[in-house]
């Protein structure tokens, strides 16, 4: 394990000091969200919310100082934490999509079969249920 600098230490105190927890919070409990804390899924609270944060900012931090690249980051339970190039980034995911670029192939052979079948319904076919 990677002892933080004062500077980091620092950076993330103000990170989370600056994070709107209680806007995450309302958005948890709107959408019936929850953590398995101690064995059980329960709605987490605004104490494990920051817990967390403070957690995962950590291990972006470490994780960049021991990249080749500069670059570390940890999720978990919606939030991001991202440490680049000495920059740090918490964020709450509530949504996100995905598409696997190596089927853009056969969207555009499919798409030269059949002229007249539209792109974004193609598109659609291939991403993720």
């Amino acid at each position: 394990m990677i002892k933080l600098t004062l500077k980091q230490q620092y950076a993330i105190n103000a990170v989370i000091k600056n994070f709107d927890v209680t806007r995450v919070l309302n958005a948890m409990q709107a959408t019936g969200w929850r953590w398995l804390i101690n064995g059980k899924l329960v709605p987490p609270t605004k104490p494990d919310i920051l817990i967390c944060a403070r957690r995962i900012l950590t291990i972006a931090v470490q994780n960049s100082v021991t990249s080749s690249n500069g670059k570390g980051s940890c999720y978990t339970g919606g939030l991001e934490a991202t440490c680049e190039d000495n920059y740090l980034t918490l964020k709450f995911v509530l949504t996100m999509e995905e598409f696997d670029i190596d089927k853009i192939n056969d969207i555009f052979a499919r798409s030269n079969e059949n002229a007249t079948e539209d792109y974004e319904s193609i598109v659609k076919q291939y991403a993720k249920p």
